[in-house]
């Protein structure tokens, strides 16, 4: 359908066999393959008008384009072709409950009366807003590799290793186990942040992250599923300050979700020895929204 200018200069909306014009409402109308339209008024009037010259099987005078019926609150209308190609018009009482002239039922449920609207889904960097030393609110350490009995603890803003990227308190910083850093055992440690999502098209939401580890990033999940994350390396010094990026665009749930990070302190031949270890993430996401939008 096309949308035009009632030469009244009242809002109209025209299909192949209807006219329907806004008197001060809302309304929808939907038009399917062949042809035939509904409309529904929520608020107010809108006036209904017969888009050609077929005639009009409602008794209430000749077709075409002069022809016209006022739905008000609650009431709908169809227009559309039969096998005679005759145009016929129904009005509906919707909020009453009765059923049609035609035995048609009104479809007001079908109407989309709200956008969904982008929302931006409330994440928090590795410690953003902190001090070094600070326990991070909204980070956890749940995890380490030595330690089955470990229970999980606030991770720590740490000050950063020489070789590290400077902190930036407006934005992120490193944790860690302690601020130091600490000297820890090469082993993998697991961080976790969560994050609610409610009234929310999960299948509109999207994550995307970025971090800097020393020394590698294991595996990222979201609600038990893994995340793929972009490579990086072990072999050089650049590895502490070169970023990396993950994504995320399934997996999400109603009410919390969580996501880990699983941090491998040294390479793989390191094992048993020990060194400095820390994380540092930007999180940014996403989501359409079911409450009203614009």
């Amino acid at each position: 359908s096309s949308f035009i200018l009632h030469p009244s200069s009242l809002f109209s909306v025209r299909t192949p066999t209807a006219i329907v014009t806004d008197l001060g409402t809302e309304f929808g109308v939907e038009v399917d393959k062949s042809g035939v339209t509904q409309s529904h008024v929520f608020r107010g009037k809108v006036e209904m008008r017969l888009s050609g010259g077929l005639p009009s099987t409602t008794g209430r005078g000749a077709g075409g384009e002069g022809h016209a019926i006022r739905l008000g609150v609650g009431e709908s209308a169809r227009v559309g072709p039969d096998q005679d190609q005759v145009i016929r018009i129904i009005r509906s009482g919707a909020t009453s409950g009765l059923p049609s002239s035609s035995g048609l039922p009104s479809k007001p449920e079908a109407f989309v009366r709200q956008m969904p609207k982008w929302v931006r889904i409330e994440l928090f960097n590795t410690g953003v807003g902190l001090k070094e030393g600070d326990e991070d609110p909204h980070w956890q350490l749940v995890a380490r590799g030595d330690d089955p009995d470990f229970q999980p603890r606030p991770a720590v803003v740490s000050a950063a290793h020489v070789n590290w990227q400077s902190n930036y308190a407006a934005r992120s910083q490193w944790i860690s186990t302690a601020t130091g850093p600490p000297d820890v055992p090469n082993v993998a440690y697991t961080f976790r942040t969560t994050f609610e999502l409610a009234d929310a098209l999960l299948e509109t939401a999207v994550l995307r992250g970025r971090f800097l580890v020393d020394n590698h990033v294991q595996a990222i999940r979201l609600n038990g599923k893994e995340v793929p994350a972009s490579e990086h390396r072990y072999d050089q010094l650049s590895w502490f300050n070169e970023i990396s990026e993950f994504s995320a665009s399934k997996g999400f749930v109603e009410g919390a979700n969580t996501l880990e990070i699983d941090v491998l302190n040294g390479r793989p031949s390191e094992a048993g020895d020990s060194g400095p270890m820390g994380l540092r993430v930007e999180l940014g996401g996403y989501v359409f929204s079911r409450e009203k939008g614009g």
